[in-house]
């Protein structure tokens, strides 16, 4: 019989414990505590022995559900495995670690080992949540996370590869804060899976004071000709 840490009594079990004298329900007790963790019964006196039968009964058919049960988890687990590896020959150990940090204190490294070529490898990829954390305007890391909740809604979640290449989408755009922040309102007013340009009517109220004075010297050299064919369609 499979070891177990516990075993299950029944309340109508007691009626027949109550007519045993204190001595015989002691060795009843321990001849069922025995039992149950050697598979081996002890020897009785004819009186106990034949108490203790239907309480042995009892035991074999609840130790045979366990096994059963384990059997079936353990198989359940295996399957499990197989369905997330789709059959390939490989699997992954998280060994947890305790380390010493570099001021005294214990921490735990997780490290991820591939078996089939025994190779530690980091497969752990930077998370979405991770790179808003890393956002340090709260201004422009609200306004992501309100485009990224947009994209749930639309049923087009962002990625973390995707949310790095808004970003790097945005600094290419512009450097100015406020009009980054327009470009990611425009894209969630218009259910807009990506960030684009403002156009050039959009942009004007971004322009820097000193683009502005660069505007102005600009438009104060031209001649009428330039200025009508540059900024007048002319």
């Amino acid at each position: 019989m499979a070891k177990k840490d516990s075993f299950v009594l029944y309340t109508e079990q007691k009626a027949v414990l109550d007519k045993l004298t204190d001595e015989q329900a002691g060795k009843l007790i321990k001849a069922i505590y025995e039992y149950e963790e050697t598979g081996i019964m002890p020897e009785l006196d004819s009186t106990l022995d034949l108490v203790i039968t239907p309480f042995k009964t009892a035991l074999d058919k609840n130790g045979d559900k366990w096994e059963k049960t384990k059997q079936k988890r353990s198989e359940a687990g295996k399957l499990g495995a197989e369905k997330r590896w789709n059959g390939k020959p490989k699997k992954e150990i998280a060994k947890i670690a305790n380390a010493k940090s570099a001021n005294g204190k214990m921490a735990k490294i997780a490290v991820n080992v591939n078996v089939n070529d025994n190779k530690k490898e980091n497969i752990k990829e930077k998370s979405v949540d991770a790179i808003f954390d890393s956002i340090e305007d709260q201004d422009i890391k609200q306004a992501l996370i309100d485009f990224s909740e947009m994209r749930n809604k639309i049923k087009k979640p962002l990625t973390a590869r995707a949310l790095n290449l808004i970003i790097k989408r945005l600094n290419e755009i512009t450097n100015n804060k406020e009009e980054q922040l327009a470009i990611i309102d425009k894209s969630i007013v218009n259910n807009w899976i990506g960030v684009f340009e403002l156009n050039e009517k959009e942009k004007e109220k971004y322009i820097k004071p000193d683009e502005e004075k660069k505007v102005e010297y600009i438009v104060n050299t031209m001649t009428e000709e330039e200025y009508w064919a540059n900024f007048k369609g002319g």
